[in-house]
């Protein structure tokens, strides 16, 4: 669990947001259609990348460290996540959660 943030007064928030949206990339034309083929595509482009400081990464490695389920057998069934972040935002009028994210 962690400490919520507040990303409109915290400097700290502002430079790690900033810093997460200059390393993001958009992947365009994507045919994948599940978790698990998305997130292989994602870390092969993460892979390629000439500013990873990672470079010889082993990408059965990093599925099996995103999903808690990665070594059983999927038979139809949903991978489990390991790690998820999620946004809230507080209000006078109540708390709001927004959909989960998945960071690499």
């Amino acid at each position: 669990y962690l400490k919520l943030k507040n990303f409109k007064e915290e400097i700290r928030a502002h430079r790690d947001l900033d810093g997460f949206l200059a390393q993001a990339s958009i992947v365009l034309n994507e045919t994948a259609t599940s978790l698990d083929n998305v997130l292989r595509t994602m870390l092969r482009r993460f892979a390629r990348d000439p500013d990873n400081n990672e470079p010889n990464c082993n990408l059965d490695l990093l599925m099996a460290m995103l999903f808690t389920d990665a070594g059983a057998p999927m038979r139809g069934k949903v991978h489990l996540l390991s790690d998820t972040i999620q946004g809230v935002t507080a209000t006078v009028t109540g708390v709001r959660y927004q959909q989960s994210w998945l960071c690499i």
